[in-house]
């Protein structure tokens, strides 16, 4: 992996102090995401892109709406594709095309459904 092996286990010590800090003060992690790197054996491998893919954005409903921060639909706006994602929290390997076109079609349908802006 060609890391620095102090730095490597100065980071994991202090990763760990958060865990048991119950507080990420580096990165903002929720506390249920802070689950210490204590028993062994770990690995590691290089990785390397090899296509791309977008992934993250607004997160929406069974209806494509967009929802606010606090999961409420916002009003008028939807989305389809991959602008935003049902799963938009993890990585759905093949799922891109068929997500995009069932999505369309969702967005699509619902926003022929709303009134006009008087």
């Amino acid at each position: 992996m060609q890391l620095n092996p102090d730095a490597l286990g100065g980071t994991v010590a202090k990763y760990n102090e958060s865990c048991k800090g119950k507080a990420d003060g580096e990165f903002g992690r929720p506390l249920k995401t802070l689950i210490p790197l204590e028993k062994g054996p770990f690995y590691a491998m290089k990785t390397y892109p090899a296509t791309y893919n977008t992934q993250g954005g607004p997160r929406r409903n069974g209806n494509c709406q967009v929802l606010d921060a606090f999961g409420r639909p916002i009003p008028r706006l939807y989305s389809g594709g991959e602008m935003g994602s049902f799963f938009g929290w993890m990585y759905n390997g093949g799922g891109n095309n068929a997500e995009a076109l069932v999505t369309g079609k969702i967005a699509g349908t619902n926003v022929t459904k709303e009134k006009p802006w008087t």
